[in-house]
């Protein structure tokens, strides 16, 4: 029944029963043997024939012809049509539309509808019920109790569906870090305690070989990245709440590729420095080294020139390029001189001119100097390594040392580290120099630390072909780590000496991936490397211990 008709006709009933009670002037007609002024034979003062004064022949006081003393046509005091003193329509007591009343407990179960019961068909379903996940019910009738991700961090169970490996553990989801030493699975990717975490940085074109990544005081992480496709350097980052920006273009020329080889660095006023060849394809043919720098603000520097043909004369340079800087935030920059077949050093000053100086003799005239690296000691002195080929006049090909210094009987010129090495990277264990190359002839992976004018190899890794892009760096307890590519598996490892010898572990091994890894540590003795994925042709990125 509408409720709009039934106050309508309420409204109505009550003009009606007002009007004879105000109108003591009215007069029926005929004759009737009663006192009133009506005409039938009743006491009251209506036309019908029973005691009250409506116009029905009940006793009560309304119009319709029950018992009661409501507008409705059954015998309770009620607005509707049923038996029962409620005003719903089913013949029970309570206020709602069922035919029990909501003291009884239906299904058994010890609770009534007024009692908590959101179910009472259902004896499993009730206040006094456990809670049971993921049936999508609500068994103790409590909104509260959660069905579903039941830990509260914010993901749904697997059993559902969801991502959440454990329910039950809010630091086990896949946003969470893996601890590598609590034997859970706690980013839920299927692996436990494993050491790195992997991802995809850009994969909009081929790009990513080569890369260099570099970390600032804040934790941001940075890497640029030579775009094979485009011809371009790029750049992408993490910033310290571990969003990572947009891949985008730094230097770009239609004409010209930049960053076929590249470095970075980020100095102690958190600017990141960076050094990358510009090869001049559609014009000079030249190819020479320049520089740019992002400041703490991420605004980009103009573009500058290390070497080029005009300051040296040289139409191939920059090859290999290794840049770091000293204690007054000056770059440093290591690299090959194709022309001149020398490893060549440029070290600026705060004079705002670089001085530059060839770090080895061309004895042969086949070149010496490749896969130059380089490291600057707390006395802002530099320390560079490089492959020879022809040492020896052409006889044993060796790894080579150089160290720069103002005092004499501390230079060191041309240094032997070990024998045919190849693809160097140069690191310093507090004021100690260590290099890690491949072996050129057996592909292993070695390593060497210099220690009273002496150097001593050691085998890291002999499983295969590997060893090659070594990319070494320390952590804050003087661990070295090695990134480097298992060209035999086409992966990304990793070797570290924890003191009590080298271990090496596979990091990526997702298609042909790991070819040339950069590898950076910071202030947490968090390892970043970023490398090359052959397969998809993109840059990928490796973050652990």
């Amino acid at each position: 029944m509408s409720r709009t008709p039934t106050l309508a006709i309420l409204l109505a009933v009550g003009a009606l029963a007002l009007g004879p009670g105000c109108s003591r002037g009215f007069f029926g007609k005929g004759g009737d043997p009663d006192a009133e002024s009506d005409a039938d034979t009743d006491t009251d003062t209506d036309a019908d024939t029973d005691a009250d004064a409506d116009a029905d022949t009940d006793a009560d006081a309304d119009a319709d012809t029950d018992a009661d003393a409501d507008a409705d046509t059954d015998a309770d005091a009620d607005a509707d049509t049923d038996t029962d003193a409620d005003a719903d329509t089913d013949t029970d007591t309570d206020a709602d539309t069922d035919t029990d009343p909501a003291t009884t407990d239906d299904d058994g179960d010890g609770y009534s509808e007024e009692e908590g019961d959101c179910d009472d068909t259902d004896p499993s379903v009730g206040p006094g019920t456990v809670e049971e996940p993921y049936d999508g019910i609500d068994n103790d009738c409590d909104s509260t109790t959660p069905d579903d991700d039941l830990d509260g961090d914010g993901y749904d169970s697997t059993a559902t569906g969801g991502e959440d490996c454990d329910d039950t553990d809010p630091s086990a989801n896949p946003a969470a870090e893996e601890d590598p030493t609590d034997g859970v699975d706690n980013d839920c990717d299927g692996e436990v305690d494993e050491r790195f975490e992997v991802r995809t940085l850009d994969r909009s074109s081929d790009c990513g070989l080569p890369s260099a990544i570099a970390v600032d005081s804040a934790g941001q992480v940075h890497v640029v990245y030579f775009d094979l496709d485009g011809g371009a350097l790029r750049y992408t980052g993490r910033d310290a709440s571990g969003a990572w920006s947009s891949p985008a273009d730094i230097v770009s020329y239609s004409w010209a590729d930049t960053g076929e080889y590249l470095d970075a660095v980020v100095d102690g006023a958190d600017n990141l420095q960076v050094a990358y060849t510009f090869w001049d394809w559609a014009y000079t043919g030249y190819v020479e080294l320049d520089f740019i720098y992002r400041d703490s603000g991420g605004t980009w520097s103009s573009e500058y020139i290390v070497d080029d043909y005009a300051s040296s004369g040289s139409t191939s340079t920059g090859w290999f390029v290794s840049v770091d800087v000293d204690s007054t935030n000056l770059p440093s920059f290591a690299y090959y001189d194709d022309d001149a077949g020398l490893p060549m050093l440029a070290d600026f000053t705060s004079l705002g001119v670089a001085i530059y100086a060839s770090v080895d003799a061309n004895y042969t005239g086949g070149g010496t100097g490749w896969y130059t690296s380089l490291a600057i000691d707390g006395s802002d002195y530099d320390h560079v390594s490089y492959y020879d080929p022809y040492a020896n006049f052409g006889l044993s090909p060796e790894v080579q040392y150089t160290k720069l210094d103002t005092d004499l009987d501390s230079l060191v010129w041309s240094e032997k580290v070990g024998d045919d090495g190849a693809w160097t990277s140069i690191a310093l264990d507090g004021s100690t120099p260590c290099v890690a190359w491949q072996d050129a002839t057996s592909a292993d992976l070695l390593y060497a630390c210099r220690s009273s004018g002496s150097w001593s190899a050691t085998t890291v890794d002999s499983s295969g072909s590997v060893g090659a892009y070594a990319s070494l760096a320390f952590n804050s307890a003087g661990q070295p780590y090695i990134a480097y590519y298992d060209e035999t598996n086409g992966d990304l490892k990793v070797a570290t000496d924890d003191g009590t010898g080298w271990t090496s572990f596979t990091v990526d091994s997702a298609g042909d991936v790991g070819l040339a890894p950069d590898i950076a540590i910071d202030a947490s003795d968090i390892v970043h490397i970023s490398y090359y994925d052959a397969t998809n042709g993109a840059l990928k990125y490796a973050e652990g211990y």
